[in-house]
C-alpha cells in the first residue's frame, strides 16, 4: 500500500468518524431531555433495561459512549450495577444499527445528504432544526467517508499478497480475532472498526475469498472487534469508584464470554474446516446472500442479540462474581465516605451532567438541613454533644460547594447557550447560599459552647420563643429543599412569604426579650446569647428564601426553554 493510499484511507476514516460523531451528537441534542428521561426510567427489570440500552445506543450511535455514560451514572449512584447490566447488554445490540445502515450502501446519495444538511443548517435559527440538520449532515459525511475508503481500498482486491493474507487469517481464526481486538481498541469504536471492515468489502477486498472462506475470515475479526470496543469503558474506569469499575468489568466479561461461546460453536460445527459448512455460516449466507457488507452487518447484529439474550439471564451470577473480585469498601462515616459524584465522564452528555449537579445540590442542601437541626438543638436544648457532627457536616458542605462549582464551570464551557441563560450564575449563587447556612450553623455551635462555658440558662418563655422561631426556619428550609427537588414554584413562592414572617418573628422576640431585660427577668449575658441565636436563625431564613428564588428562576428558564441542557 503506497503512502498516498494510506493518506487517503486516513482521510476517509476521519470523515467516517466525524460523520458518525456529528450524526450521534445531532440525534442526542434533538432528543434533548428525552434521552436523560429514558435512562432515568430504567428499573431492575432486565428486559426494560435491555430495551432502553438498545434505544439509547441507537440514538447516540456508539456502544462505547453508552457504556462510558453508564459507568458515569453508576459512579454517580444514579444507577445500580444490576440496572447497568441490562443497559450495557442493550447497548451491544443498539450499536449494530450503524453496520446495518452502512450495508444499505447509500454512498451515491452522500452528496445529497451533505448538501441538504448544510442548507438546513445555514438557514435555520431554531435549535431543534439545527440539531436535525446535523444528523442529516453527519449521515452524509459518514457515507462519503465510507465511499472514500472503499475507493482507496479497491486496488487491494487484485493484490495477491493481500488476498493470501486474508486466506491465512481464515486458516488461523484466533489471529483474525486478535486483529479485530487491536484495531477496535485503537479506534475505540466498534461501529467505526466494523465500518472500516465494510469499506474493505465495498472496495472488493474479499472478491478473491467468497462464501464460507470469506466468512471464515470476517467472523473472527468481527468477534475480536466486539472485545476491542471494551477498551473505552476500561479507560473510563480510571478515577471512578468501585461500583463504576464493576460496570466496566461487566462489559468486558460479557463480551469475552460471548466471543468464547460463539468461537466454540464455530469450531465444533466445523466452520473453520476445509469446507466450512457450519449452520452459523449457512444461516448468515441465507439471510445476506453473497454481499460481504451485509454478511458483516447481519452477523454483528445476530451475535449481539443472541449474546445479550443469553447473558441477560446469567447477569446475576456474573455480577456476584464481579462483586467478589471488586468489592465495594464500606466507609466508617459520612466525611470519610465523601466522594462527589461528578465525574468528567458525565460531560459526555451535558443533560446528564446538569441533572447530576442538581442531585448533588439536593444532597448538599439536605446536609445543611441536618446541620440546622443539630445546631439549633445544641443552642436551645443544650445538646452539646452535637458539636462534632455539625463540624463534620460543615466540612462536607464546603467540599460540595467547591466540587460543584468547579464542575458547573466545566458544563458551562460545553455550550454558550447555558451561559447566556445565566443558569450557572444562579446555580453558583444557590450553592453559596447553602454553604452560608452551614456557616451559620457553625456560628450557633460556637454560641452553644459559650453558653456551656458561662453556664447560661434561658427562662422557659425564652426557650419556647426560640423553639417557635426554629420551627419556622426549619419548616421553611424543608419547603425550599422540596421546591428545589420537585421544581415546585408554589412552594418556592411560599418560602418568600414565610421568610417575611420569620423577620417579623425576629422583631417580636427582640422586643419580648428587651422587656424581660428591663424587668430583670433574665441576665444581660443570657440576653446577648439569646439575641445571637435569633440573629443566626433569621440569617438562615434569608438564605432559605434565596433557594426559593433560584427555583422560581429555574422554572422560568424551563418554561422559556432557553437551552436544551436543562433537565
Amino acid at each position: 500500500m503506497s503512502v498516498m493510499m494510506l493518506i487517503q484511507l486516513f482521510g476517509g476514516l476521519g470523515l467516517f468518524l466525524y460523520g458518525m460523531d456529528l450524526m450521534g451528537e445531532g440525534l442526542k441534542k434533538a432528543a434533548g431531555n428525552k434521552l436523560r428521561d429514558i435512562l432515568n426510567k430504567v428499573t431492575s427489570n432486565p428486559i426494560k433495561a435491555l430495551a432502553l440500552g438498545t434505544i439509547v445506543t441507537m440514538i447516540i450511535q456508539s456502544s462505547s459512549a453508552t457504556t462510558v455514560l453508564v459507568v458515569g451514572l453508576v459512579n454517580a449512584n444514579l444507577m445500580s450495577l444490576v440496572q447497568a447490566a441490562g443497559v450495557i447488554l442493550g447497548a451491544d445490540i443498539g450499536t449494530t444499527i450503524t453496520g446495518q445502515i452502512i450495508a444499505l450502501n447509500l454512498s451515491e446519495y452522500a452528496p445529497l445528504f451533505i448538501g441538504l444538511g448544510a442548507a438546513i443548517r445555514m438557514f435555520s435559527k431554531k435549535d431543534k432544526t439545527i440539531h436535525i440538520s446535523e444528523c442529516i449532515l453527519g449521515f452524509g459525511i459518514l457515507f462519503f467517508g465510507i465511499s472514500v475508503m472503499s475507493d482507496v481500498l479497491k486496488p487491494l482486491a487484485n493484490n495477491p499478497v493481500f488476498t493470501n493474507m486474508l486466506i491465512s487469517l481464515g486458516k488461523y481464526p484466533i489471529l483474525g480475532m486478535f486483529a479485530g481486538v487491536f484495531v477496535t481498541a485503537v479506534i475505540q469504536s466498534s461501529s467505526a472498526s466494523i465500518g472500516l471492515l465494510q469499506a474493505l468489502a465495498l472496495g472488493g477486498a474479499f472478491a478473491g475469498v467468497e462464501g464460507y472462506e470469506a466468512l471464515g475470515v470476517l467472523i473472527p475479526i468481527v468477534l475480536g472487534m466486539n472485545i476491542g470496543t471494551c477498551a473505552t469503558a476500561m479507560i473510563a474506569m480510571i478515577g471512578v469508584d468501585r461500583q463504576a469499575k464493576q460496570a466496566a468489568v461487566f462489559h468486558l466479561i460479557t463480551k469475552t464470554i460471548g466471543v468464547i461461546w460463539m468461537m466454540t460453536i464455530l469450531f465444533l460445527t466445523g466452520a473453520f474446516s476445509a469446507n466450512g459448512d457450519s449452520f452459523v455460516f449457512n444461516f448468515i449466507l441465507d439471510i445476506s446472500g453473497s454481499d460481504p457488507t451485509k454478511q458483516i452487518a447481519n452477523f454483528h447484529t445476530l451475535f449481539n442479540v443472541c449474546n445479550a439474550c443469553l447473558l441477560l439471564f446469567l447477569s446475576k451470577p456474573i455480577i456476584s462474581f464481579i462483586e467478589k473480585i471488586l468489592p465495594v469498601k464500606k466507609e466508617t462515616n459520612e466525611e470519610e465516605g465523601f466522594e462527589l459524584k461528578l465525574n468528567d465522564i458525565l460531560l459526555e452528555n451535558p443533560a446528564f451532567a446538569v441533572s447530576e449537579v442538581l442531585n448533588e445540590v439536593e444532597t448538599m442542601a439536605e446536609l445543611a438541613y441536618k446541620s440546622v437541626n443539630l445546631a439549633s438543638d445544641a443552642c436551645i436544648n443544650d445538646k452539646y454533644d452535637n458539636e462534632e457532627e455539625v463540624k463534620m457536616l460543615e466540612n462536607l458542605i464546603n467540599k460540595y460547594e467547591t466540587g460543584i462549582a468547579d464542575f458547573v464551570i466545566k458544563i458551562s464551557a460545553l455550550d454558550a447557550s447555558i451561559q447566556s441563560a445565566d443558569f450557572t450564575v444562579h446555580l453558583h449563587q444557590v450553592i453559596h447560599d447553602i454553604e452560608r447556612i452551614g456557616d451559620y450553623c457553625m456560628s450557633m455551635i460556637r454560641i452553644a459552647q459559650l453558653k456551656k462555658e458561662e453556664n447560661t440558662v434561658f427562662s422557659e418563655n425564652a426557650t419556647n420563643e426560640l423553639m417557635e422561631m426554629y420551627e419556622m426556619v426549619k419548616n421553611n428550609l424543608r419547603c425550599a429543599i422540596d421546591a428545589f427537588k420537585e421544581k415546585d414554584i408554589a412552594k418556592a413562592v411560599k418560602t418568600d412569604l414565610v421568610e417575611e414572617q420569620i423577620d417579623k418573628k425576629e422583631d417580636e422576640l427582640r422586643m419580648a426579650h428587651i422587656d424581660r431585660l428591663n424587668r430583670k427577668a433574665c441576665t444581660p449575658e443570657a440576653g446577648v446569647v439569646y439575641f445571637d441565636i435569633v440573629a443566626d436563625l433569621e440569617r438562615i431564613g434569608d438564605y432559605t428564601a434565596h433557594i426559593g428564588s433560584f427555583v422560581k428562576e429555574y422554572v422560568e428558564l424551563l418554561s422559556k426553554r432557553q437551552f436544551d441542557m436543562l433537565p
